[in-house]
């Protein structure tokens, strides 16, 4: 699911009752070199997230994607299109584009809202 973006590329999931609430944990996908690490860290809050993708998810959606596996980004798809996740965008698009969000939300069946050409 990761593999169209660059190392440093960094997209955080939280529970809407985290963020709702104020408190609790965000993973964190961080695209590498060789792969892609996943990190479990408290929600600061969105202002101090340090990532470039934020996705706010009902409690389901949290669930369906730790069994996802192979279907992931399927899920993600799904859940972004059916407004369980929430999507922010943390970053100016032009840096998102150089990251190479604009080809993984294309991948997921999304739009991207990048520059008019």
């Amino acid at each position: 699911m990761f593999s169209e973006l660059e190392a440093g590329a960094r997209i955080g999931l939280v529970a809407r009752d985290v963020v709702d609430g104020g408190a609790g944990a965000m993973l964190v996908w961080e695209v590498t070199g060789t792969g892609v690490d996943s990190t479990t860290l408290s929600f600061p809050g969105y202002a101090e997230a340090g990532v470039d993708i934020l996705w706010v998810a009902e409690d389901q959606v949290v669930t369906a994607l730790a069994r996802a596996g192979d279907e992931l980004a399927k899920v993600v798809g799904d859940g972004v299109r059916s407004g369980d996740i929430l999507s922010f965008v943390m970053r100016p698009l032009d840096e998102l584009a150089e990251l190479g969000f604009e080809e993984f939300f294309e991948r997921l069946g999304l739009s991207y809202m990048g520059a008019c050409r």
